[in-house]
């Protein structure tokens, strides 16, 4: 899959310490900010890249959920 967002998208983001799997969300892990998909897996929360070139995370002990992105604008110019 292709990344899903660009550099230059402007993202909307809800905050919420309780996203909704599939959604894209914002987490801050590991001392910084991570923006992936959050899946439900067998094993837990998982988040996701949509790009396959970045590596996926557990979602275990340490991911604090700052918010799900809710809205996308991209310029076409």
């Amino acid at each position: 899959m292709s990344p899903t967002f660009l550099p230059g998208d402007l993202i909307i983001v809800k905050r919420t310490k309780s996203p909704v799997p599939g959604r894209a969300v914002i987490v801050m892990w590991d001392g910084g900010l991570c923006f992936k998909r959050l899946h439900q897996t067998r094993n837990g929360p998982t988040l996701k890249a949509d790009n396959p070139e970045h590596p996926d995370i557990e979602a275990r002990d340490g991911i604090e959920y700052l918010g799900e992105v809710v809205s996308l604008r991209r310029d076409t110019l």
